[in-house]
């Protein structure tokens, strides 16, 4: 597959800058749900399932078991975690605070008033309970099929006010010898639910045209 343009400073998923980017991230990070086309109807992907409460403000979504990073480490709600925390953390940059700014306490988090978002709730290792400020008609899109899962365990070892400028950034991959991406992870999930996929991607290498 070739792209053409120039991705930017970052193609790490909720952190790009450029539409090429976008697309790279895509096909490299997974989101809780998808849309099943042509019916454009939300349908299960990393979250098995989801529930939402009579007054239309908490979210529980219960992960699929099962599923891996390319390192083979488990996916869990504390990954979930960890990718709202870094795009709220108000040291990080991004074009994409829509995916969670209504959820409780994010937007403040992001703007420096605390260093928690209350409406965030991780239930156990597969359950996430997610809490809006007000009911929304789109929610379920931006956090639930645009929002991308980042891996805590990498994550975690990064400074926040360096995440852009990480080599995480720039080729995301969860290997310590950056030989696979967690495009793997992408592969057999999607085999495993009946998501059309592009298949194993790994990057090699981004390089803008002239002419």
């Amino acid at each position: 597959m070739a792209i053409f343009g120039s991705p930017g400073t970052s193609i790490l998923g909720n952190f790009t800058n450029s539409g090429m980017a976008v697309t790279i991230a895509q096909c490299v990070f997974e989101s809780l749900l998808a849309y099943n086309y042509p019916k454009v109807e939300i349908q299960p992907k990393l979250a098995e399932s989801y529930d939402v409460s009579s007054d239309g403000k908490t979210y529980t979504f219960h992960l699929r078991k099962g599923v891996k990073w390319s390192d083979g480490q488990p996916l869990t709600a504390h990954d979930v975690e960890a990718t709202v925390m870094a795009l709220t953390d108000p040291a990080t940059v991004t074009n994409w605070i829509s995916f969670v700014d209504e959820i409780v306490g994010a937007l403040e988090r992001k703007q420096g008033k605390r260093t928690d978002v209350p409406g965030l709730h991780v239930v156990d290792d597969m359950t996430l309970q997610v809490t809006t400020i007000n009911p929304s008609a789109i929610f379920l899109d931006l956090f639930g099929a645009s929002f991308m899962v980042l891996p805590k365990h990498i994550l975690d070892g990064i400074p926040m006010d360096q995440l852009l400028k990480s080599p995480f950034a720039h080729e995301p991959t969860v290997q310590p010898d950056h030989s696979m991406s967690p495009a793997t992870m992408r592969t057999s999930l999607s085999r495993s639910i009946g998501i059309p996929t592009t298949g194993a991607l790994r990057l090699s290498s981004t390089r803008s045209s002239s002419g």
